[in-house]
């Protein structure tokens, strides 16, 4: 990332904090799992972000543009987009309800597995197994979202004709930030 992007970035992160309602660091640090002094080093571009950090932003302030600004000089992203920078706001808005669902899917299993255990479904267990069904649902109708944004954009058809050097070089981008 450049540095006028990274301005860029620490410009949209103190901005999302404060649409969302926080006026300071501290206030924000009651939601984001971070000190007020670590939020206020990532806002003035003292302390480098991880993609980690931008998804953990982007949740808590429900703002994926941040994802957008943090990934707009990534090789990730210019891999499969090419020279196209455009990107419809659902696709990354999709994937991280998708984050998110997927997050609290391990808990649902086990849920699950409790109900389904003795082979039998008993009457108490239905408003639970019907919760369940739904939350399942909400994970098949953002995966649809995704997977319609990707082919509306033509990532789908971008991402088959990656060669596999360019993975690599996708890969290395974030696994060395």
């Amino acid at each position: 990332m450049s540095i006028s992007d990274n301005n860029k970035l620490n410009f949209c992160l103190r901005e999302a904090r404060k649409a969302k309602g926080f006026s300071s660091a501290g206030q924000a640090s009651t939601v984001v799992p971070y000190s007020p002094e670590t939020i206020g080093r990532h806002e003035r571009g003292e302390t480098q972000l991880s993609m980690d950090d931008v998804m953990t932003y982007s949740e808590l302030y429900s703002d994926p543009s941040l994802l957008m600004v943090y990934c707009s000089g990534c090789k990730i992203r210019a891999a499969i987009m090419g020279d196209d920078n455009t990107m419809p706001l659902g696709v990354p808005i999709s994937a991280l309800r998708i984050s998110n669902r997927l997050r609290n899917a391990a808990n649902i299993a086990e849920e699950l597995a409790t109900i389904l255990d003795d082979g039998m479904i008993t009457d108490d267990e239905i408003p639970n197994l019907a919760s369940i069904l739904r939350y399942l649902r909400q994970i098949e109708e953002t995966t649809r979202e995704l997977v319609y944004g990707c082919m509306c954009t033509g990532l789908f058809e971008k991402v088959k004709k990656r060669s596999p050097a360019k993975e690599n070089a996708a890969y290395q981008c974030h696994s060395s930030q």
